[in-house]
């Protein structure tokens, strides 16, 4: 009965052995399964907002891009504007509206020269 009793205590023993051991390396196994979902889920997220900030980047650049190639276009008007009033013709013709006559001898006032730059 000794014998028996002492089999009985062993089979016992191994049996939750067995039935622990398992458990624990599934309760591992499904850590990991969860930290790599998480992981996934997580990274895919991500993913997909960084796509979403990109697209609305572009967007808002291609918009600056047309309001940028509009202002060149009234940046070059003016400047036509500008280089036709300041052309010598015009000024000649301006003059004669106005009954400027052109000096032979002009005297000029003449002060002290200032340095405006140095180390040139």
């Amino acid at each position: 009965m000794i014998c028996h009793f002492e089999f009985c205590n062993l089979h016992f023993a191994l049996s939750i052995m067995t039935i622990i051991e398992p458990n624990k390396h599934r309760s591992k196994n499904k850590f990991l399964i969860v930290l790599v979902s998480a992981v996934i889920f997580i990274g895919s997220f991500l993913s997909i907002r960084i796509y979403n900030m990109n697209v609305d980047l572009r967007h808002s650049l291609s918009g600056g891009e047309k309001k940028l190639d509009a202002l060149e276009v009234v940046n070059a008007e003016l400047k036509n504007r500008l280089y036709g009033i300041l052309d010598s013709n015009n000024l000649r013709l301006k003059s004669d509206e106005l009954g400027l006559i052109l000096e032979k001898n002009p005297l000029y006032i003449e002060t002290e020269a200032q340095v405006a730059a140095t180390n040139l």
